[in-house]
């Protein structure tokens, strides 16, 4: 009897421990699919950042063309003004002209009549009342005098006059001109704007393509993490046997595969902790005065500009451009830089990329036409006025698009 009790319990324990290791395999299997998932909701989440990247990128062209169509319509602003003022003074000369005719007029009269014996009107009265040949050669002589001196102020008066009417004539059509130019940068500017409206609509869908391939992510991640602890609860709730030893194996490979081969995500990936100003070594610039200017100190005044909107044409913490916010920074600590991006690439001098410091300006563009600069702050990243619609803001500096560095704190 007892060796038949026996026999049932070792025939029960195989029996039992012979069922568990089949477990393993689904759940290897459904880690395998998910795993495989994971992958295709990265490849897709980083083809939407990429994409969305791109349409920033022609965002900031189009607004580096508005930046530019606003500088010209300043200065054609600028020139239409003094264009005015000197339209304004050349009427007044032609007036002024006028006034001297007139005078020059009323002197010929008068000298006349000095000759004149009986205020006679007329030359010829002049003449008839010579007392004799040599009163009458000298009244000829006189009334010669009188009326080539007269030819003379009226025909300068004459040519001044048209030489001003020429004048005015040319800045009538100079302002014309600029009034031309100004309706096509104007019409120009409109056109930009409405392209800038359609890639921020695209750029809106690209963010929430980018949102729903984070959230697949982390939803995928999750569903994984989930299946790891099951395994690890069936694991740790099974008899020790060698097949669940392996499964265990196994599933330990697993977890350290997924946690290596996912990057951890961030939504707001292009905010990052202003910390970096002190992790870099100082880029110290000559003495200016009492003070020394450091790029860590540039770094962290630029900082205090985070969540500043971005605004064309801002040179102010009421709102920034990328060129503004830069030269704003700069002229903080007494450093005098360009207004714009084609202006600031020419400041200091350059430096690779293995090189950058905190402080350093970094540009961006294509075909080696800067549209874009920030200030990079250390850990490869940098800090900008990015776009319309957008904020100063700290993102990774090494983008597609990168051209050069110029370092200004000697």
């Amino acid at each position: 009897m007892k060796k038949r009790l026996i026999c049932l319990m070792l025939m029960f324990e195989i029996a039992f421990n012979l069922h568990k290791p089949v477990l393993a395999a689904p759940t290897s299997e459904q880690i395998n699919r998910q795993r495989n998932q994971l992958q295709t909701d990265k490849n897709e989440f980083k083809k939407a950042q990429d994409k969305r990247f791109e349409i920033e990128q022609n965002i900031e062209n189009l607004d580096n063309q508005i930046e530019e169509v606003m500088d010209k319509m300043q200065e054609n602003k600028k020139q239409m003004s003094k264009i005015q003022e000197n339209i304004k003074a050349t009427e007044q000369e032609l007036k002024e002209t006028e006034e001297d005719i007139k005078k020059e007029k009323e002197l010929f009269n008068k000298r006349v009549r000095v000759i004149y014996v009986k205020g006679s009107s007329s030359y010829l009265d002049v003449l008839l009342e010579a007392k004799d040949f040599s009163d009458f050669f000298s009244r000829i002589e006189t009334l010669k005098s009188i009326i080539n001196l007269d030819k003379k102020i009226t025909e300068n008066i004459k040519l001044k006059q048209e030489q001003l009417n020429n004048n005015k004539e040319e800045l009538n059509k100079q302002n014309d001109k600029l009034v031309s130019l100004n309706s096509d940068n104007n019409e120009k500017m409109n056109k930009l704007q409405k392209d800038k409206s359609k890639q921020s609509k695209l750029i809106e869908e690209a963010k929430k393509q980018e949102k729903l391939y984070a959230s697949a992510v982390n939803e995928t991640q999750a569903r994984i993490n989930q299946t790891l602890i099951q395994i690890d609860a069936m694991r740790n709730s099974t008899p020790t046997y060698t097949a669940s030893r392996e499964a265990a194996s196994v599933s330990k490979k697993q977890t350290e595969t997924v946690t290596n081969s996912t990057p951890a995500y961030t939504a707001s990936r292009e905010v990052a902790s202003v910390s970096v100003k002190s992790t870099e070594t100082d880029a110290n610039a000559p003495s200016r005065g009492n003070t020394s200017v450091s790029g860590n100190a540039v770094v962290a005044y630029a900082s205090s500009f985070l969540g500043t909107p971005y605004l064309w044409g801002g040179t102010t913490p009421a709102g920034f451009d990328c060129s503004g916010f830069t030269q704003y920074v700069y002229r903080h600590f007494g450093i005098t830089v360009g207004r714009t991006t084609y202006d600031q690439i020419k400041n200091g001098y350059a430096v690779s990329r293995n090189e950058l410091q905190p402080g350093d300006l970094v540009f961006y563009g294509k075909g080696g036409s800067p549209t874009h600069m920030g200030i990079y702050v250390g850990n490869g990243m940098y800090i900008h006025a990015p776009r319309t619609g957008d904020v100063v803001k700290i993102s990774p500096y090494d983008r597609s698009d990168y051209i050069t560095a110029r370092r200004v704190i000697q």
